[in-house]
Order: C-alpha cells, then sequence, then structure tokens
C-alpha cells in the first residue's frame, strides 16, 4: 500500500524529494512502506540511514562543501564507486548527502544545498550525460569504465539487453572528458585498496583508514528482492566473475606474502578466464562491439588484447 501526499512534520512545505530519515516526504509522495521508498519518478530522495544521519548532526562542517559525481556508466564498478566515496565521506566524519539522479539538473542540486555554504558534501550518483546543469559547479568527477564485452555479457546475464545501446557510450565518453580519475573495473575488482586510496587523496581526506573503508564495503548486504536505497546495489548486482577475480587478488597477495595490494597481472592470472557472468561473447559479437564503438577501444586499447574479451 502507498501514502499519498504524506504532510512533513510540524506542516512544514513539502520539499521536492523525500527525507525518510526525518520523517520529510517529498510533494506528491507516493511511499512504498514495503520497500521503504518513494516511488514518484523525479523524487530521488535522501537515503542516509537513519543513526548516521542523527550522527551526522553532530560531525563538523567543512568551509567549502564539495558537489562529487560518481559518473560511471552501468555494469562497469559504479556503484562500488558510489558507496567508496560514500563510506570515505563517513569514516572522516564529515557531513555528506548522497542521491542517485537519474538527470542532474542546476535546479536538483540547488534543493540540495549543493556547495552552498554550511551545508554537507553532496555526492550524486549519476549515469547518463546531462545538459541541464553547469559541470563547473563540481569539485570533483569520477568515472568508470569496463570492456565492452564484459559489460554486454553482464546485460545480458541480467536480462537488461541483448544490445548495448549507442548512449551508453556516448554519456562515457562525455563524462570522462570531464573526469579527473578514470577507474578501470579491473582495478576496482584486483586492487580496491588502491582505488580507496586514490580518491581518498583527491578528496583530501588521506587520514582516512581506507583498509576499514573496504572492510565496510565487502560487507554491505546485497539486497533480495529489491534495490537497497542507501547502498544502491540490486539483487544479484555483485556476479559470481567479480567475486572470483576480488578472492582471485586476495590469494595472490597471501601467495606473494606482500604487504601491498596484489598487481592487476598477478590477479589476472590466478583468476578464472570466463567472461563476465554471462559466458564469453562470440569472437564476431566482440568484433562488431569494436566496429560499433571505436572511439571507446581507442580511448582504452587495453581491451582489444584478446585475453581480455
Amino acid at each position: 500500500m502507498q501514502g499519498q501526499g504524506r504532510p512533513s512534520p510540524g506542516g512544514a512545505p513539502s520539499p521536492s524529494f523525500c527525507i525518510p530519515a526525518d520523517g520529510v516526504h517529498c510533494r506528491g509522495c507516493r511511499w512504498d512502506p514495503d520497500n521503504g521508498i518513494c516511488t514518484r519518478p523525479d523524487c530521488s530522495a535522501l537515503f542516509t540511514p537513519p543513526a548516521v544521519r542523527e550522527q551526522q548532526r553532530s560531525w563538523p562542517h567543512d568551509e567549502q562543501p564539495q558537489l562529487v559525481i560518481a559518473a560511471g556508466p552501468e555494469r562497469s564498478g559504479s556503484t562500488f564507486l558510489y558507496n567508496a566515496l560514500r563510506l570515505l565521506w563517513q569514516h572522516a566524519r564529515k557531513p555528506c548527502d548522497a542521491y542517485y539522479l537519474k538527470c542532474i539538473t542546476d535546479a536538483a542540486l540547488d534543493e540540495r544545498g549543493a556547495g552552498q555554504p554550511g551545508a554537507p558534501h553532496v555526492l550524486v550518483k549519476t549515469h547518463a550525460w546531462s545538459e541541464h546543469w553547469d559541470v563547473n559547479r563540481a569539485a570533483h568527477i569520477f568515472v568508470t569504465h569496463r570492456d565492452l564485452a564484459q559489460v554486454l555479457a553482464s546485460y545480458r546475464r541480467l536480462g537488461w539487453a541483448w544490445e548495448l545501446p549507442d548512449g551508453y557510450v556516448r554519456d562515457h565518453l562525455i563524462w570522462q572528458r570531464h573526469a579527473e580519475l578514470d577507474l578501470a573495473f579491473e582495478d576496482i575488482a584486483a586492487r580496491p585498496l588502491w582505488v580507496l586510496k586514490q580518491l581518498a587523496g583527491r578528496l583530501g581526506l588521506q587520514e582516512v583508514d581506507c583498509a576499514a573503508v573496504l572492510r565496510d564495503l565487502d560487507s554491505l548486504p546485497v539486497p533480495q528482492h529489491w534495490v537497497d536505497p542507501v547502498t544502491q546495489l540490486w539483487p544479484a548486482h555483485i556476479s559470481p566473475v567479480f567475486r572470483e577475480q576480488r578472492a582471485a587478488a586476495e590469494a595472490a597477495a597471501k601467495a606473494a606474502a606482500a604487504a601491498q595490494v596484489p598487481s592487476i597481472e598477478a590477479a589476472g592470472a590466478a583468476a578464472p578466464s570466463g567472461g563476465s557472468g554471462g559466458g564469453k561473447l562470440s569472437a564476431a559479437e566482440v568484433e562488431q562491439l569494436r566496429k560499433q564503438f571505436p572511439e571507446f577501444y581507442r580511448l582504452y586499447p587495453q581491451y582489444l588484447q584478446p585475453s581480455l574479451t
């Protein structure tokens, strides 16, 4: 059963998005109590857990709050990126409001206090490029990338699509031109601690214990029936191959008895040689992707190597 137009506490005007931890609901709210979300398509709620929301009230605000964009395309490690950034701020004990926005607009950012003095940092997860905002507002833009053959195999495993849409690559290439850091899916799988340190350094959070953040990332529960609105994880979100790659990376590190995070090469040597969950594409399908998206493969020529497709 869904609630309709639930009022905000104290009779205050309803905002354009829900803040469930504060008991605040948007104008025209269509609240789904079973899944704990508002089903109004343009709500884009703030889903900070209540306990964290309460803790954040006592954390000091930075003088210049940052707008951080996690703009990786689907099935490329973008949800890892989003949760890594979210948890880095949390471990640093700095208030950060994290959202998923299907389309970034200046109006949506203004409503969320992005960059306003005294406001929390704002983290936005998104996929599609938008022409409806000033990109210079972002203090940091981070993207992820992955071999399109593996992306398409992952799409098929999840039953999302049989072909990769042109917009997937078009939007990614625009975001990539604006990004200060472009992370490979292979790095996220094989050496996530290195990834976290790269992100922490760029956010000015070098004091954060990235190993502790990684433990929290690894312990995030994968929902069974519906998307987790806090983590943006879906059922079957994490593929068996990703888990195998992570396990292989850890095994490579232990075998070497090294304190350093293993290299991609070491992890790759130990990892199983399969496609992404749904099996490898045929050689003809891989070649078709290379012909369809030549600019992507010029940007990431490493994916032209047979061993990676």
